[in-house]
Order: C-alpha cells, then sequence, then structure tokens
C-alpha cells in the first residue's frame, strides 16, 4: 500500500514538472503562425535583434497548419510578418502583408537577412510586413486569414479543395466543407498517387497536390518581357464583376519575362503600368491615361477613386486587349516608354 502511494505521488509530481516544462518562457515557447487560408503559403518574419532589424523566410505552412517562425521564449514585444500563395496555385499571387519594410528573397530561396535598407541594391526585395505586439509575452500565435474565416479544419480541407482545382481534378466549391464532390476528387487523386483508400488529408496528400499543381501547364494568363537592360517594376488593374482592382509590384527583370496572372484572363478589361527601377536611375514609363490605385510597397487595391484619400498613388495605367485569347504579353521597350515627364524617349 505504501509504495502504491509513492508511486502516486511520482506521478503528481511528474504531472507537476511537465506542466513547468510546458510554460511559456521554456524552450517550447515560440512564435507561431497558423494559416487559415485555402493558400499553401510562403511565410517569413521580421524581428530586431541588438537593435539590428532582422528577416528570415520562407517557412511553408500547408492550409490547417501552424509553424513556428521563431523557436524559444520571446524576448520583444513587437515581431512582423509576410506570406504570400504558391505560385503553384492558379490566379493572382495573394499577399498577407502591412506596412513595415523588410528586406526578402524575390525567389524561392530561404533567406536570414540583417538590415531593412537597400533591399533592392543588396539583390533582395522590399515586401511590408505585418506589426504583431505580443504584450511581452513569451509565447505567442498568430494567424493568415482570407475574407472567409475558416477554422483549422475548414482551412484543411479548402486547401485541398483549391489544389484539386488548380489541377484540373474537381469543381468543388471551395468553402471548407467535404461534400460528395470533393470526397470523390480526394479519393481518386489518393487511388492514382498510392496515398491509400481512406478520406484523410495527410500532408503526403498535400505534398502529391504541390507537385501536381506546379507541374500544372498553365496555357494562359498575363506577362511582362522586359527587352530593356534596366530592371523593372510592374503592376496590372483590371475591371471584373466586383470592384475594379490593382496589383503589384511584378519584379520583371532586364532581358527577361515575369508572370503577372496566371490563370485565363476574364475580366472585361485589362490595363497596366511599369517603370524602370527608380533607385538604379531608370526613367523609363510604360502608362497611360486610365487612373488606378499603387503603393510603394506591394499591393492588392480594391477600387480605382479617391487613391489619395485612401493613402495611395493615383497612377496612369494604358488600357490592353487580350483579344479573347485568355492571355496577354505585355512587352516593355525602350521604344514604347515615355520619360517621367510625359515625353516619347528618343
Amino acid at each position: 500500500m505504501k509504495g502504491h502511494v509513492v508511486l502516486i505521488r511520482l506521478a503528481a509530481l511528474l504531472g507537476v514538472l511537465a506542466g513547468v516544462l510546458a510554460l511559456p518562457g521554456s524552450a517550447f515557447a515560440s512564435l507561431t503562425a497558423c494559416n487559415k487560408t485555402s493558400y499553401v503559403l510562403e511565410a517569413a518574419v521580421g524581428f530586431e535583434v541588438r537593435e539590428r532589424p532582422v528577416s528570415r523566410g520562407w517557412f511553408r505552412i500547408e492550409p490547417g497548419q501552424c509553424q513556428a517562425l521563431i523557436t524559444g521564449t520571446l524576448d520583444a514585444s513587437t515581431y512582423y510578418t509576410f506570406a504570400h500563395s504558391s505560385p503553384a496555385h492558379l490566379g493572382e499571387m495573394k499577399y498577407f502583408s502591412g506596412t513595415e519594410a523588410f528586406c526578402t528573397e524575390a525567389g524561392p530561396q530561404n533567406f536570414n537577412i540583417t538590415g531593412k535598407k537597400e533591399c533592392e541594391k543588396r539583390g533582395f526585395m522590399q515586401r511590408g510586413f505585418a506589426r504583431i505586439d505580443t504584450g511581452g509575452n513569451g509565447d505567442w500565435t498568430t494567424s493568415f486569414t482570407e475574407t472567409h474565416e475558416f477554422s483549422l479544419e475548414e482551412a484543411r480541407i479548402a486547401g485541398v479543395q483549391r489544389l484539386l482545382q488548380d489541377i484540373g481534378a474537381s469543381d468543388a466549391k471551395i468553402d471548407g466543407f467535404r461534400g460528395g464532390k470533393t470526397n470523390r476528387a480526394v479519393l481518386a487523386f489518393k487511388r492514382k498517387q498510392g496515398l491509400g483508400e481512406d478520406a484523410t488529408l495527410p500532408s503526403a496528400l498535400y505534398a502529391a497536390l504541390l507537385r501536381a499543381a506546379e507541374a500544372a501547364p498553365k496555357g494562359a494568363g498575363f506577362r511582362f518581357c522586359n527587352e530593356t537592360d534596366q530592371l523593372a517594376w510592374g503592376a496590372v488593374g483590371y475591371d471584373g464583376s466586383g470592384d475594379p482592382t490593382s496589383t503589384g509590384w511584378f519584379k520583371i527583370p532586364p532581358r527577361g519575362c515575369t508572370d503577372a496572372i496566371k490563370e485565363r484572363l476574364r475580366a472585361k478589361s485589362y490595363f497596366t503600368y511599369a517603370e524602370a527601377d527608380r533607385k538604379s536611375g531608370g526613367m523609363m514609363v510604360w502608362g497611360g491615361e486610365e487612373k488606378f490605385c499603387t503603393s510603394d510597397d506591394r499591393f492588392v487595391i480594391k477600387g480605382r477613386e479617391s487613391c489619395e484619400k485612401r493613402g495611395y498613388n493615383s497612377t496612369g495605367f494604358m488600357k490592353v486587349d487580350p483579344r479573347g485569347t485568355g492571355e496577354l504579353i505585355q512587352t516593355l521597350t525602350p521604344e514604347g516608354a515615355l520619360t517621367r515627364r510625359g515625353a516619347t524617349t528618343p
């Protein structure tokens, strides 16, 4: 009997110790980001180390999953996050951003960058990060969300639905609920990939769907091609079924091309604006008389009225016509450019 009591007390003591070890301020504390969207996200985090800004990424986070961006006890009260949707998805890239500038890699390479000034001159891209105030807590969780507020479980399902749409394997609505269409498409894909006959949604399924989406031919969309020797940045405006929308900036390398929209063009009208990199001394501008809102950082802006009152720039775009083909290439040439004063470049 005495030995039994000792075991009970030992078990209770181990429970107390386990609780202490799990408290914020231990090695288990972290800054964690949860993906409550229907997109696979590439995320980054910004913070200060000895009063020097640092940015790190990319952290791939599947829909419905959480990942530590910083491990260990948080010793600051302010952090910053940025994320964009995987380029494997159809349609425009989605951004989850803010107004605090940090440097990131422009491509998929992982990065750990010290300093946040002169990003482009150092070969990086400047992006706007969203501020997170932890209130001094040593452990904090934040979430990336869409307009539709998914739970983690719903986001997991919606993510599968989106990837199935991306590869043309389903036309089920992206709503986070598993109806007959979604279940049939999941089972058919899992059988094809040798992932079993059950209805679970493991990471192996996401990995296979993502590989299929990355390999799927896009076949249409909007592309900028740059025939000059200067780095350029482009933006696209369009009138769809909802509010007019403008989005940018798309980095267009010298003598290279960049996809701005990766799905068939379905909007009523499209408009473009591009300019040579200002920090490199570029003077060429490709624009027109159609006003859309832009921002100095990456942006997706709804509406094209009262730009300045809403804190944006009012920028002149040119109208372009896909001519029913569902695709368009906008070529930037010295002959087709305007200087910032509006005169034709010789």
